[in-house]
């Protein structure tokens, strides 16, 4: 066993820019794993390294100076960050104030917005290290070369500043065999952290992966058109089993389609039913191919709520956005979801480029068709790495490029870029709370009962947020609502990776 200490951490999000999501639209549990970092985690304790701690920063809801005091107190000789779009303003506080108090720690960064800007990020002094793409692999070798106090040069997906002060970024490798990647440690987090409310009781809950990557490509989603890799059916029921033995009863599956094949899923439905103790468990999925059969064996196996991603209720806007799901499809797939007992959350997007006011209105008069128990609805935000922002960028010319002027100088007043002038967007933030109004306030929602799911006074609670975000706007809703869970709403819509 190696003894060099290690901390993995994700970055504090409480003073820079965040997207509102009314909380009854949201799971109203305490918390969502930080499932990348576990994976890092696992992969480092595999590989020999003992002494790992993880820090869930996000959903302990500190900010950036408590977040350096609990770090530097575990004097760690290797940090790594998880960093997102939005938290460039926290990360620039919270990496200034380690370097202060932990001048010899070797700091690495990992995420989403990493392997989008990882110059910048080098340049601005965030880090003294980072990694593009999964960093399994990669962190283990760094830190092994680390360790021997050998220069970090040349491993597949590390990037650092060499001794000609030149970036140097090495191409991640493939994805390989994700069978043999090791389950996330969740020893290494407080349990009681984290827990579902959504579906009428808490329950104790955990994060889990089947596949990476995705084939299909909607333009607004960086994942869109990844390398995807499935794992085995005995390679996650093996992980099934070993949450079970640490006492989750509700599993969420955090895949982008996790039914995207047909057979695999039959089989993983069929293996989940022959579990002595059935958890609860919820799946994000695709609605093509979703029919009675499939809801029903979903539920005997103990499936108790289902995310699907609609996005809009207009067929020519579903070719333009390349989501390609047919809305017969959708109301298929609902249909046979509500009559297996199965919980329904839809996700709808507004203010597409090109899409018109009918078209935004046909999104909300169709989520109502669905009548799914919750529906999130979302102004369209562009972020780096999806298709839309590629030509948003192409469009403006080569100056244009918010997110990197965010990462050189961040603000906390950085709005999201949307492809719609300032006009146009006051219109659409109009309809999207008009989706929520009509949604939730029907009388038949009202009388369903299903917002009072998780209790009498979290109902209440979630329908005074919904309320705070009709009659006020968003700008009204940030700073009522925790920062977990508006990271949680925002970051898994638009292609947010671990």
């Amino acid at each position: 066993m190696t003894l060099i200490k290690i901390l993995l951490v994700n970055t504090p999000l409480t003073g820079g820019p965040q997207i509102p999501i009314p909380s009854v639209a949201v799971d109203k549990g305490t918390g969502n794993m930080p499932l990348g970092l576990l994976y890092l985690a696992a992969a480092l304790r595999t590989a020999g390294f003992a002494d790992v701690q993880v820090l869930d920063f996000l959903t302990l809801g500190v900010d950036p100076t408590q977040a350096a005091e609990m770090a530097a107190r575990l004097h760690p000789d290797f940090l790594g960050i998880t960093v997102c779009s939005l938290s460039c303003y926290d990360l620039a506080e919270f990496t200034r104030l380690l370097r202060r108090r932990m001048p010899a720690c070797h700091i690495s960064l990992g995420g989403p917005h990493t392997s989008n800007y990882p110059d910048i990020l080098l340049q601005a002094g965030y880090c003294d290290s980072l990694c593009v793409g999964y960093g399994e692999r990669a962190i283990v070798e760094l830190i092994r070369r680390l360790e021997r106090k050998e220069k970090p040069a040349n491993i597949p997906g590390i990037g650092v500043i060499n001794k000609n002060n030149e970036i140097d970024i090495c191409p991640p490798d493939p994805l390989g065999d994700i069978d043999a990647i090791a389950f996330p440690d969740r020893s290494l987090v407080n349990r009681a952290l984290y827990s579902s409310w959504l579906v009428d009781r808490p329950q104790s809950a955990t994060a889990l992966l089947t596949s990476r990557g995705c084939p299909f490509g909607c333009t607004f989603c960086s994942q869109s058109h990844t390398p995807h890799a499935q794992r085995s059916v005995a390679n996650v029921m093996a992980e099934v089993e070993s949450c079970l033995v640490q006492d989750f009863t509700m599993l969420y599956f955090e895949d982008d389609s996790m039914n995207l094949h047909p057979e695999w899923m039959n089989e993983f439905v069929r293996a989940m039913g022959a579990l002595p103790q059935k958890p609860d468990w919820a799946f994000r999925g695709r609605v093509t191919n979703f029919d009675d059969d499939m809801a029903k064996a979903c539920a005997r196996s103990g499936c108790v709520r289902i995310n699907f991603g609609i996005e809009s209720g207009s067929e020519e806007m579903q070719r333009k956005i390349g989501k390609g799901i047919k809305l017969g499809d959708a109301l298929t797939a609902l249909r046979a979801t509500k009559n297996a007992g199965i919980a329904t959350v839809c996700y709808f997007i507004m203010g597409f480029p090109e899409e018109t006011e009918a078209q935004m209105r046909q999104t909300f008069d169709f989520a109502r068709r669905l009548d799914a128990d919750y529906a999130i609805f979302s102004p369209l935000y562009l972020f780096p790495g999806t298709e839309l922002y590629r030509r948003e960028k192409q469009k403006r010319g080569p100056d244009y490029d918010p997110y990197a002027d965010y990462t050189r100088k961040p603000t906390a007043d950085f709005v999201p870029p949307t492809p719609r002038g300032m006009v146009a967007q006051q219109m659409i933030s109009r309809l999207v709370r008009l989706a929520y109004l009509r949604f939730y306030f029907s009388p038949h929602y009202l009388f369903s009962g299903k917002g009072l799911a998780g209790g009498f006074w979290r109902g209440v609670k979630g329908g005074l947020s919904l309320l705070a975000y009709l009659l006020c706007g968003p700008k009204k809703l940030i700073g009522r609502r925790k920062t977990k869970d508006i990271i949680n709403g925002i970051e898994l819509r638009f292609g947010g990776i671990l």
